[in-house]
């Protein structure tokens, strides 16, 4: 019988409601990770914009609703 999961924060998390019994043994093999497709890799085009706003307080990441909205975070 197979199950196939991955490990999150150091266990093993099965992909389907897997329902084994306490205690049951398992052997694991570990099955490389196919590197994604160009459709399933992260746009970069982003990057293009980095830096080109320049004048925006030291604080601005923790002070983002206020500068957006005129409101300071709740």
């Amino acid at each position: 019988m197979v199950y196939r999961g991955h490990i999150e924060r150091g266990a093993v998390v099965f992909d389907d409601a897997a329902a084994l019994a306490g205690g049951t043994q398992l052997e694991i093999h570990v099955v490389p990770a196919t590197p994604p497709t160009p459709e399933q890799a992260p746009k970069r085009h982003w990057l293009e914009f980095s830096g080109i706003i320049d004048d925006l307080p030291p604080d601005a990441s923790m002070r983002v609703d206020e500068i957006l909205y005129g409101r300071p975070d709740e």
